[in-house]
């Protein structure tokens, strides 16, 4: 769900193809696309740590996975949305 947002940022209405194309590169939007979704780590951490620390259920290390496994996604949800929507952009005016 959280990586689904920057899903609507591909709307049309929201950002045309053409235009996104001519702002910026493909590098440029995944690392637009990563900042949009990694700047939730923060509290995502904060979260698990608390979860940490009251609990014997869930370790240190069970934070350190979560938040590697959140930052992988976040960076192949960016990757792939932005390969998807670029490929959309050359196959329309190939």
């Amino acid at each position: 769900m959280q990586n689904s947002s920057i899903y609507i940022l591909l709307n049309p209405r929201l950002g045309p193809v053409s235009w996104n194309y001519r702002m910026q590169g493909i590098t440029n939007w995944i690392i637009t696309r990563f900042f949009i979704q990694i700047r939730w780590i923060l509290p995502f951490v904060l979260s698990l740590l608390l979860i940490a620390t009251l609990s014997n259920a869930f370790s240190f290390t069970d934070v350190l996975f979560w938040s590697l496994g959140y930052a992988v996604a976040t960076l192949t949800v960016s990757s792939v949305l932005t390969l998807f929507h670029e490929f959309k952009f050359s196959s329309q005016y190939a």
